[in-house]
């Protein structure tokens, strides 16, 4: 929802402070923890990240993301069009859930073969997450483009 509004630059420095702690993270809690500690990392760094965004999304004091947030309450349960929403969006969920659960499963999968399996199965991800995420980050800009021109008529 920042990005929409033109608040990028907040979540970049916290995703970039949070990318240097977990890097510091995994090595300690490899150290101490062994298997589990870069799980452990992870986790924390998520939480983190959250924590963060989070603060850093409520001391903006932007009328429209003011009006953009919705806090819960009767009539916000109340959704007329559910029903149309969820034909569209359930599908969607459903796919992009099951892709992601694939490629955990070839992990845990690749984790009974052996450790350079495992680690070969998770160099495989983050290189196709890398050259994923510049067409992703396309087709994000091009929709808050398209949404603002449509906004503004």
């Amino acid at each position: 929802m920042l990005n929409c509004f033109g608040y990028q630059n907040g979540p970049m420095i916290i995703s970039l402070a949070i990318a240097g702690v977990h890097l510091l993270c995994c090595f300690i809690f490899s150290t101490y923890f062994g298997v589990y500690g870069p799980a452990m990392a992870q986790s924390l760094s998520n939480t983190l990240y959250f924590v963060l965004v989070t603060l850093y999304s409520q001391r903006i004091n932007d009328r429209n993301i003011n009006l953009a947030k919705v806090s819960l309450s009767r009539e916000s349960l109340e959704i007329r069009g559910l029903h149309e929403f969820m034909k569209i969006g359930g599908p969607s969920i459903i796919m992009t859930c099951l892709e992601w659960w694939s490629f955990e499963l070839m992990t845990v999968i690749a984790s009974y073969i052996s450790i350079p399996a495992v680690a070969t199965q998770i160099v495989i991800i983050n290189n196709s997450h890398v050259f994923f995420m510049p067409h992703f980050g396309i087709c994000i800009a091009a929709n808050i483009l398209i949404g603002e021109h449509i906004g503004a008529r």
